[in-house]
């Protein structure tokens, strides 16, 4: 009986410290789920919180795009003008350049003439004073 007993006893504290194992268990697998809990809405604050961001950089990729098309539809827009602005100096450029060609041509030419016509005068003033003289001369006028 004593044995009986003391296998009881010893049943008895085995199934106690199962028990107190148990419980420690149970102790640490609900402080673990509960740690999963915290963790699961960490993360999940997290991903929302960075759902949210995403979505914010979406709209400024979405406004910076559109920024950057504005923009190059403006330099397209500026190149254009600063190419036709370019033409027409390019013309004026070359319209002052045909016009001082011309005037420079037309300056030769007109000194050209009164050279000629210098040359012209100054030969009739000397066949004036070689007729005169030979008028003179034939006549005796003094």
């Amino acid at each position: 009986m004593q044995d009986v007993e003391k296998k009881t006893n010893n049943n008895f504290v085995n199934s106690k410290e199962r028990l107190e194992s148990l419980q420690n268990q149970i102790a640490i697998k609900s402080t673990k789920h509960e740690e999963e809990i915290y963790t699961k809405s960490t993360l999940t604050n997290l991903i929302a919180k960075m759902k949210n961001d995403i979505l914010i950089m979406k709209k400024n990729i979405a406004e910076d795009t559109k920024t950057v098309e504005k923009n190059k539809r403006e330099l397209e827009f500026q190149k254009f003008k600063r190419n036709e602005i370019k033409e027409k100096f390019n013309k004026i450029h070359n319209s002052m350049e045909n016009f001082d060609h011309k005037n420079l041509t037309e300056k030769k030419e007109n000194n050209y003439n009164f050279k000629y016509y210098s040359t012209v005068i100054e030969q009739k003033r000397c066949f004036q004073k070689i007729v005169y003289k030979i008028l003179t001369t034939i006549f005796n006028i003094t």
